[in-house]
């Protein structure tokens, strides 16, 4: 068995971080949104809405991928804007804060994901 190329480990292992620091995030979020005068309604939105904009431009970014016959630099954005949007939910201030947080990092997920696996 041949060894993997340095870029699918180095891909491989930002993958695994990325993926975790995201659902290290997750248990927090009831707590987050209670303390910020959201419940049970906005969680679902939150994580319904995030399901809905990670399928989206999961979708779009796909075909862009193949259009443009360049995968890198969408995979390379969807980490880096889902590393740099992860900080933030520390500054949020109220439950729509914390939703357009999420929003935002699904987008992320949405970006990288269709070009990284083809």
């Amino acid at each position: 068995m041949a060894a993997l190329p340095r870029n699918v480990w180095a891909l491989g292992l930002v993958s695994l971080f990325t993926d975790l620091a995201s659902e290290m995030c997750v248990p927090v979020f009831p707590l987050l949104l209670a303390g910020l005068g959201g419940g049970a309604a906005w969680l679902g939105l939150m994580e319904g809405g995030a399901d809905a904009v990670a399928a989206l431009v999961k979708w779009r970014a796909g075909s862009w991928s193949d259009s443009l016959a360049r995968r890198k630099p969408l995979v390379l954005a969807g980490y880096v804007l889902a590393t740099l949007t992860r900080p933030f939910y520390a500054f949020a201030g109220h439950a729509v804060t914390v939703v357009g947080i999420r929003a935002v990092d699904r987008v992320g997920k949405g970006l990288r994901s269709a070009p990284r696996d083809a």
